[in-house]
């Protein structure tokens, strides 16, 4: 449950409804058995009794406000779950188009302090790029993102401090070493 929802792995997920007297696997719509094979490498495939209540005393889909059943969603980086709509998928690779944007990691561009608070103050961890220049957040990105895909659970946002100023916690702040003061260059006679 928890560790799937928030793990950060990506997983697509089926809600199954334990209420729903319709057998399990009669509840699955094919693309999605189809997919579970072909799709390996992208998400791992996973059922959920959306519906049954939590340690919390909500469901999932009072939590994160589903729709009626049918319900597809994917989940990925420590987001919250992204409805995925399969109406019209016929084969795999159209779902796995659908699912690339949402399971892909990436690094948050933050354009106001709500975004900041969302995407990493009320995360367990996030990692924080400071840039001034495009051409230095693209080349961060370029070495981030094979990390980032191995350590999901890290949420990574790019703040332009050209814009933003971004300071550390005092505590912080402390550790950093101090600047030496230039000596005054002595002149030849």
């Amino acid at each position: 449950g928890k560790g799937v929802l928030f793990g950060g792995e990506p997983w697509l997920l089926h809600c199954v409804d334990g209420r729903d007297s319709t057998p399990v696997e009669q509840q699955l719509p094919a693309i999605f058995k189809e997919a579970a094979e072909q799709l390996r490498s992208t998400a791992s495939f996973g059922l959920l009794d959306c519906w049954q209540r939590t340690a919390s005393g909500k469901t999932l889909a009072h939590r994160f406000d589903f729709p009626k059943p049918p319900v597809i969603f994917a989940v990925a980086n420590g987001d919250p779950p992204s409805l995925v709509d399969i109406q019209g998928i016929a084969k795999p690779w159209q779902l796995r188009r659908k699912l690339q944007g949402v399971v892909q990691a990436s690094i948050a561009r933050i354009g106001d302090p709500k975004t900041f608070k969302s995407f990493c103050t009320s995360r367990r961890a996030c990692l924080v790029v400071g840039y001034k220049a495009a051409r230095v957040l693209a080349s961060a990105m370029r070495l981030l993102n094979p990390l980032l895909e191995r350590h999901r659970g890290v949420r990574a946002v790019a703040v332009d401090t050209s814009v933003w100023k971004v300071r550390l916690d005092k505590s912080l702040a402390a550790t950093k070493p101090k600047r030496k003061a230039k000596q005054p260059k002595e002149q030849a006679e």
